[in-house]
């Protein structure tokens, strides 16, 4: 029977072929959860900051008289607009940033839940299906591939 081994920080883990196709499947998903979580935190971190520059923004503006106008830049485009109507999108924006937020929140709730199934199931599936070292001779425990997690 031909065997191949796996290494998790640093500890060898031998398997059966059909095993180690197997776990590198699991490896797989469960690096692609912990990818999507790690794009989530970016985007809520993105949301914080462009919250924080809309508070900044409202803040500037409560000095202002709401007859006053203010420029609003698009780009190269500068475009007058009354300071009402700033405050409103303002609002506008700040609500926005606070909805998505609350819904990458839980969107990382069920990521770290997924994550946390994944770990419990390469755990288990380690304990389940990893050859003992006494049981791999030598030749057997020959890798056919070298899979290391960074």
């Amino acid at each position: 029977q031909t065997h191949t081994h796996t290494k998790i920080m640093s500890t060898q883990i031998h398997f059966t072929q059909d095993h180690a196709e197997e776990f590198k499947s699991m490896q797989s998903d469960y690096a692609q959860v912990v990818r999507r979580r790690q794009h989530n935190v970016m985007n809520a971190e993105m949301l914080e900051n462009e919250k924080r520059t809309q508070l900044e923004t409202n803040a500037k503006t409560l000095d202002m008289d709401t007859s006053s106008h203010v420029y609003k830049s698009f780009g190269r485009l500068y475009l007058e607009m009354p300071v009402p109507e700033l405050r409103d999108e303002i609002k506008e924006n700040i609500k926005y940033c606070d909805t998505e937020a609350d819904k990458l929140r839980e969107k990382r709730t069920l990521l770290d839940k997924s994550a946390k199934n994944y770990e419990d199931k390469i755990s288990e599936f380690i304990k389940k299906n990893a050859i003992k070292p006494d049981e791999a001779t030598e030749s057997e425990a020959k890798p056919k591939e070298d899979n290391e997690e960074d």
